[in-house]
C-alpha cells in the first residue's frame, strides 16, 4: 500500500516542486530560472522555464520540453483546477518574498491546489485498496453494505483530514523555524535573549490583562504599575495555559472534541486554577504586590475553577429541552467544546 500511496504522491509532488520552486526562485526575468536545487548543484540561469531537469546518478541533464510532458501537466492543472488567477496571484507572491514578505508553504493558490488534488489521489487510491478488506470485516460482523459503503467513506474522511492536519502543522512549524532565524539574524545574542524573554511571557500579560477586566467589572483594580509583577507571580504558578496563544514559540493550537476529551480538559482547567489560587495567596507579597492584590488575583482564579467545574457537570449531566416543534430526550445530550474559556 505504502509503495502505491508513494507511486501516486511522488509524481504530483516532483511537478510541485518544479513549478513552485520556478515561481518562488530568485529570478531575473519570468522565464528564466535562476536557481533550481537539483541535488545540491544549482541550475544555469539560462535554462527556460519550459525544459525539464532530471538528475541521474551524479549528473545533472537537461530534456527539452516535450508536447507529451506539455499535454501530461497541462491535464494535471485542468484537474487540480488551477486557473490564469492562480499562477498570477503565484508569481505575485513569488515577487513579494523576492522583497522580503515570508509566505506560507500553502499561500501560492498554485501550491495549495496541486497539494489538495495530489491528497485526493491518494486517498482515493488508498481507499480502494482498503476496500476488500474493509468490505469482508464488516460483512463478517454484519454489517449491511450500505452502510459498509458509508464508513468506509467516513474512514477516507479522516485520512484525508489527517493529511490536511499534517500539511497545516508542518507549515506552522516551518513559519515558525524561519521567524527564529529571522529574528536571531536582526538581534545580537543579548538583544535575541530579551525578545526571546519578552515572548515568552506574552500569554502572561495576556492573563494580567483579562484580570484587569474582570476587575473593572466590579469596580477594583490593581495597584498601578504591579503589571510586570502580576505577570512573574502567574507565570510562576502555572496559571498561565499558552494553549491558545498562536505565538512563534509556544504551545502549538490545541482542540478538544467529544464529550470525554472536553470534560477532562475543563477539569484540568478547574484544578489548575486552583492550585494557582492556592500558590498566588501564599506568594504574591514575596513578588512585590500587596495582600490585597494577591486575594483579588487569587479569587480570580477560584473563580475560574468554579465555572470550570459547572462547565463540565453541566456536560456529564443529561440536556432535556422541549419546544412545540421538538423533544430531545436524556439519550441525546447537547455537547459544546470549548473554543477559548468555558
Amino acid at each position: 500500500m505504502k509503495t502505491t500511496m508513494q507511486r501516486l504522491h511522488l509524481p504530483i509532488v516532483s511537478l510541485v516542486s518544479f513549478v513552485v520552486g520556478f515561481l518562488f526562485a530568485n529570478h531575473q526575468a519570468q522565464s528564466k530560472v535562476k536557481l533550481l536545487e537539483v541535488g545540491q548543484q544549482p541550475v544555469p540561469s539560462s535554462v527556460p522555464f519550459s525544459e525539464s531537469v532530471i538528475r541521474k546518478q551524479s549528473d545533472i541533464t537537461y530534456r527539452g520540453r516535450s508536447p507529451a510532458s506539455d499535454l501530461v501537466h497541462e491535464e494535471l492543472f485542468s484537474k487540480a483546477n488551477i486557473t490564469e488567477d492562480d499562477m498570477r496571484i503565484t508569481r505575485e507572491m513569488a515577487e513579494r518574498r523576492d522583497r522580503g514578505e515570508f509566505i506560507l508553504k500553502n499561500e501560492p493558490p498554485l501550491f495549495r491546489k496541486l497539494q489538495e488534488y495530489d491528497f485526493g489521489a491518494i486517498v482515493s487510491e488508498t481507499g480502494k485498496l482498503n476496500a476488500p478488506g474493509y468490505d469482508k470485516l464488516f460483512h463478517e460482523l454484519g454489517v449491511t453494505s450500505e452502510v459498509s459503503s458509508n464508513l468506509q467513506t467516513h474512514l477516507e474522511k479522516i485520512h484525508l483530514a489527517s493529511l490536511q492536519a499534517e500539511s497545516a502543522i508542518a507549515q506552522v512549524m516551518d513559519a515558525r523555524f524561519h521567524y527564529d532565524q529571522r529574528v536571531q539574524s536582526s538581534l545580537n545574542e543579548e538583544q535575541y535573549q530579551r525578545y526571546r524573554e519578552t515572548e515568552q511571557m506574552r500569554p502572561a500579560y495576556q492573563d494580567v490583562e483579562s484580570i484587569q477586566a474582570k476587575l473593572r467589572e466590579t469596580g477594583l483594580e490593581l495597584s498601578l504599575g504591579s503589571e510586570e509583577s502580576v505577570a512573574s507571580l502567574l507565570s510562576a504558578a502555572n496559571a498561565v495555559d499558552d494553549g491558545y496563544w498562536h505565538g512563534p514559540y509556544h504551545s502549538l493550537p490545541q482542540v478538544k472534541v467529544g464529550k470525554e476529551s472536553v470534560v477532562a480538559w475543563a477539569n484540568a482547567r478547574s484544578a489548575r486554577a486552583l492550585n494557582a489560587a492556592d500558590f498566588i495567596s501564599k506568594n504574591a507579597v514575596a513578588f512585590g504586590l500587596s495582600e490585597g492584590d494577591g486575594q483579588m488575583i487569587a479569587n480570580y482564579y477560584q473563580s475560574m475553577a468554579a465555572e470550570s467545574r459547572s462547565f463540565s457537570e453541566r456536560i456529564v449531566a443529561p440536556v432535556i429541552r422541549e419546544s412545540p416543534d421538538s423533544r430531545i430526550t436524556p439519550s441525546q445530550e447537547l455537547i459544546v467544546a470549548p473554543v477559548d474559556n468555558p
